[in-house]
């Protein structure tokens, strides 16, 4: 028998399976949610006939639904019909795993689960069992709080989370800088940021020379150019990545040099840093009995090592430790996926279906 894990995201939907494969696929699901039965169909073709899969997601904010509970219920029909062989049963926020009715009717525990699913991976297998699971993705950030193996929190929705600090609506990749920074400290003085739709972070860490989605420093600088959906639809390389950025002060790289995009782009980055070291402050505040030892994850995992730094500037006596989960940057962002690949596997041996409810 075999078991793999779905992570259904806005913007993209990953694959993991416990014997180490794992992928991720682009697919924005606002511009075409009609698709991701098809979508879903053709990922399940790849699968062997005897492999049974656990499901998560957070698609169902995305804007195409009316409301998350009819987002929800779309996706589980579309994923239950698409992997009807392979027996999906859908994660909760409380641990557990259901089979579709269930899902629907409860569907708040379904929403928005992916968080808790990887808060257990975490530190399953390590020692110490206690910390914080610290994931940087394309779009949103979670610091999750963990004793022995188990996230602290217990159900949370979204709402309580961003209010929480365990959810930080921005990341590596589809974040418009507008979001992230106000004004720039340029050679002709304080610039105010056009607040428009210019430049993703994507660009920011383009431009640097960082990775974003890649699987090395080297990807970043030379990546596949159709791998990021871009502000202007234009291809994600350097060259394109600063016309964008040049764009955010009402200009073009005819007019700013090289040393003003670096300098835009690496204040928006220290600005990223800045806020995601303030919800990290409120998170450590919140669970001052935690011991500091941070696992990365996510398509943004390398930055956490300096989110921690900034976060614990003034306090000398305080050591942190940062741990990546994988050295394979792909493991890390389909690791919620590889969480419910597992958890189906846990749960094999006490399967949920519409009879035992």
């Amino acid at each position: 028998m075999k078991f793999a894990g779905i992570d259904i995201g806005g913007a993209n939907i990953k694959l993991a399976t416990v014997d180490g494969i794992s992928t991720q696929l682009a697919f924005p699901i606002w511009k075409e949610k009609c698709r991701l039965p098809d979508v879903l169909c053709q990922i399940a073709k790849t699968l062997p006939p005897d492999t049974l899969v656990g499901i998560t997601m957070t698609a169902e904010l995305a804007d195409c639904f009316t409301t998350r509970q009819t987002g929800v219920e779309f996706i589980v029909q579309a994923a239950s019909k698409a992997f009807s062989q392979h027996h999906p049963l859908f994660y909760q926020t409380n641990g557990s795993m259901c089979c579709a009715q269930t899902a629907i009717r409860q569907w708040r525990t379904v929403a928005a689960s992916n968080w808790h699913a990887l808060a257990r991976l975490g530190f399953s297998e390590s020692e110490p069992k206690s910390g914080f699971v610290f994931d940087i993705g394309s779009t949103t950030s979670d610091i999750i709080p963990v004793v022995n193996g188990w996230p602290v929190v217990g159900e949370q929705d979204d709402l309580q989370r961003l209010g929480n600090g365990q959810l930080f609506y921005a990341g590596v990749g589809r974040t418009p800088v507008c979001s992230i920074i106000s004004t720039f400290q340029l050679e002709t003085g304080i610039v105010t940021i056009a607040r428009e739709l210019f430049a993703t972070m994507a660009d920011v860490f383009l431009w640097l020379g960082q990775p974003t989605t890649g699987t090395s420093a080297h990807d970043a600088a030379c990546p596949d150019a159709t791998s990021i959906e871009t502000a202007d639809g234009r291809p994600a390389t350097k060259q394109f990545a600063g016309q964008r950025l040049a764009r955010m002060v009402c200009s073009d790289l005819l007019e700013l040099g090289p040393n003003q995009i670096d300098e835009i782009a690496s204040q928006t980055k220290q600005s990223l840093i800045r806020k995601l070291a303030g919800s990290l402050s409120q998170v450590l505040g919140d669970h001052q009995e935690i011991p500091l030892v941070f696992k990365s994850f996510g398509q943004g995992a390398w930055l956490v090592n300096e989110v921690v730094e900034h976060a614990l500037v003034d306090k000398q006596d305080c050591l942190a430790t940062v741990v990546p989960f994988s050295s394979d940057p792909r493991q890390n962002q389909t690791a919620p996926a590889l969480a419910v690949a597992l958890r189906r596997q846990q749960n094999y041996h006490s399967e949920v279906t519409p009879t035992d409810e």
